[in-house]
């Protein structure tokens, strides 16, 4: 429905339910969600190519079960069933791991790349990830 007096703006109704996905994908289109959830993400991509996931699917196995999908469901299934954000999340991590570690530690012990990426991967999975989750 359109308000009264003017032309082709819409009026949403507020007793028509606005579902998860549906904000996730405007919130993802104005690039508001935080970093840690869209760290290293193709965006774009996500959204627009192969939008109904004939061409690439999700899962092979599943393929043919979902062949008529929306949109919306086929975006829903890319994020939340498959571990895109996880693995967005544990890069986050890892950056901000490295940033830490490299101030905290001495330039002695910093300067060795085995130590320093066994310290990140540390600061990154085993403190900032459960971290993270709290929130």
């Amino acid at each position: 429905t359109t308000v009264p007096g003017r032309k082709h703006t819409p009026r949403f109704d507020s007793d028509s339910p606005v579902s998860e996905i549906t904000m996730t994908k405007e919130f993802l289109l104005a690039g508001k969600l935080h970093k840690a959830l869209t760290f290293g993400l193709d965006v774009p991509s996500l959204l627009f190519a192969d939008a109904s996931g004939r061409e690439c699917g999700i899962n092979e196995e599943l393929n043919g079960a979902h062949a008529n999908e929306s949109s919306d469901k086929v975006l829903e299934r890319r994020l939340f069933e498959t571990g895109l954000l996880r693995e967005c999340e544990q890069d986050y991590n890892r950056v901000i791991g490295h940033r830490m570690v490299k101030v905290l530690m001495s330039r002695s012990d910093f300067g060795s790349p085995i130590v320093s990426s066994l310290v990140t991967e540390i600061m990154g999975s085993c403190v900032l990830t459960p971290v993270m989750g709290l929130f």
